[in-house]
């Protein structure tokens, strides 16, 4: 694959072109990733709205009916329920690791095993994060069986 890059000062917003001879897996992880960028969530912190971007979420959580989002910074809670976040971002990269958690797989940094067939994964804020042994084999396999 190979990359340009072209400055465009008078250029309203950025632009981007793929060019390629098909629109193979390659083609179409390309254009994921970039929608990826773009996607926001909604959340609300007090009688604040958020607007997050999905980039920047480490996981979605559903605790005592409430759904959050977690960055590096803060926890933010999120109107929509969880299994529309889960449709909304498994294009993304993101997987369902346990039934109240949906994890941003870009936002693993290491793997460890634990007991019973579990694993947990370490995310780039340095926090572990559980993952429940049902969801363990789904996510070996979208993580190309590693």
């Amino acid at each position: 694959m190979k990359i340009k890059f072209e400055l465009k000062p008078h250029l309203p917003e950025t632009e981007v072109t793929i060019t390629s001879a098909v629109k193979n897996d390659e083609v179409k992880r390309i254009v994921d990733a970039l929608k990826h960028l773009n996607r926001d969530v909604v959340g609300q912190k007090g009688q604040e709205k958020i607007i997050l971007k999905l980039v920047d979420i480490l996981y979605f959580e559903s605790v005592d009916d409430k759904v959050f989002a977690y960055t590096a910074q803060a926890a933010i809670e999120i109107k929509s329920r969880l299994y529309e976040l889960e449709a909304l971002s498994a294009p993304f990269r993101f997987a369902r690791i346990s039934i109240s958690k949906i994890l941003n797989l870009n936002a693993i940094v290491a793997f460890k095993s634990s007991l019973n067939g579990r694993m947990e994964a370490r995310l780039i804020n340095d926090e572990w994060i559980e993952i429940s042994r049902s969801f363990v084999p789904a996510l070996k396999q979208q993580l190309g069986g590693q």
